[in-house]
């Protein structure tokens, strides 16, 4: 399917036609070829564990995707349409989230964030929004899934955001994380962006990345939030999210993007 992210994101191969890739997958059912392929294991503050194939979203830029279908009457427009009725209502959208992140890969995040560090300081000396941009390590309200893990040095970072993404990308979380000092412009300007180019990758900026193999997200709102689970909607709640290496076999080839 064309919504099917899983597939467009680790198999999928752009240089071949749509005919071939059929092709492609009916032989490999036909033949055996399975590959492994790991798992995000999601566990909420309440509720059974969850699994994703694909990605975790929260935040104005899902609100917006989610909602561009009630403009389809619009036609190419809805998109935009979209984002400039989410930015209207009320912006900026933010909420505060705070990031557990597992000592063990803590330096993944620390490469990711000196290579960004100059862009991100330029953004800062710019805007007189900045505190609500800058991390810290304020004191949260503690849940079941965060209460004792300072004592095990897990590192916490909070900030005011509108939106945040997490990836599973070659057996690590990939966190990316918009600030709450993102304009209206920008915003509704990301919107034209996927109504000219459909599927454009989000290009809003300034954003902070985190990498790791285990994070605990503790979102906080006044208002009812959902997550987009592998495009499922779920109650924004505390949520403790790991990796689990090769917990399921697929049918695939052996050249795929997964290994």
């Amino acid at each position: 399917g064309k919504e099917n992210r899983f597939f467009t994101n680790y198999i999928d191969n752009e240089s071949t036609c749509q005919v071939r890739k059929v092709c492609e997958a009916t032989m490999n059912i036909i033949k055996g070829k399975t590959i492994p392929v790991d798992v995000m294991r999601l566990k909420p503050e309440k509720g059974k564990v969850m699994y994703s194939l694909s990605c975790v979203e929260w935040g104005a830029i899902y609100s917006a995707e989610k909602n561009k279908n009630s403009f389809r009457l619009l036609g190419r427009l809805r998109t935009v349409c979209s984002y400039i009725n989410t930015a209207v209502r009320r912006w900026p959208n933010d909420f505060k989230l705070s990031i557990w992140q597992s000592p063990e890969t803590q330096d993944l995040s620390n490469r990711v964030n000196q290579s960004a560090t100059s862009r991100r300081s330029s953004v800062l000396t710019e805007s007189s929004q900045t505190r609500s941009y800058i991390s810290s390590t304020e004191t949260q309200p503690l849940t079941s899934l965060t209460n004792g893990l300072l004592e095990k040095d897990w590192k916490m970072t909070s900030l005011n955001a509108i939106g945040f993404k997490l990836l599973l990308n070659r057996s690590v979380l990939d966190l990316t994380v918009w600030p709450a000092i993102i304009t209206k412009n920008a915003f509704i300007h990301q919107g034209w962006n996927r109504t000219v180019t459909k599927d454009a990758p989000i290009t809003i900026q300034p954003e902070e990345s985190f990498k790791s193999t285990e994070f605990t997200l503790c979102p906080y709102s006044t208002e009812e939030q959902w997550y987009s689970i592998d495009g499922e909607p779920f109650e924004a709640i505390p949520l403790q999210c790991s990796v689990l290496h090769n917990k399921i076999r697929i049918f695939g080839p052996d050249n795929s993007n997964i290994k």
